[in-house]
């Protein structure tokens, strides 16, 4: 928690592209303004996850996510409250991927192709990397249709 957002007006959530174990950043208090914490705070959720799970020192990893934490943000983890340090351990419910196994878009059989948080881009992830996965299926078809047209 800290007294101020560290990005003004960010009601979203921010992908990290330059990091190995910080995901992204969401600011609830400023996404639900006066529902999430007291006047003059603002709760801050920070991700992150190991750069190869089947490998994850997570002590090593959270270390590591802190700071890259820091290189983005110089001084906050100064001023902050940290009140929750979690992680999940065997199959987490939200994503149902590994990171660094993620699957090819593409497939062997023609016309079928994998999207979703299990298919992501490096530097995406959860609707973002599906949404992105999804694009290049889109990409994908299309190159196909277009050589089938000539």
């Amino acid at each position: 928690m800290l007294d101020k957002p560290l990005i003004e007006d960010l009601d979203g959530c921010m992908v990290f592209g330059n990091t190995t174990n910080l995901i992204y950043l969401e600011i609830p208090s400023a996404i639900s303004p006066g529902t999430i914490s007291p006047p003059g705070t603002y709760v801050h959720t920070a991700y992150g996850a190991p750069a190869d799970a089947a490998t994850a020192d997570i002590e090593s990893d959270f270390k590591n996510m802190l700071a890259e934490f820091e290189t983005n943000f110089p001084g906050a983890l100064a001023r902050a409250n940290i009140l929750v340090k979690a992680k999940h351990i065997g199959q987490a419910p939200g994503m149902h991927r590994w990171a660094g196994y993620g699957m090819p878009v593409n497939t062997p059989v023609s016309g079928l192709y994998n999207v979703g948080d299990g298919c992501i881009q490096p530097g995406t992830i959860g609707t973002e990397g599906a949404a992105a996965s999804a694009r290049e299926a889109v990409d994908q078809i299309l190159k196909r249709t277009a050589a089938v047209k000539r």
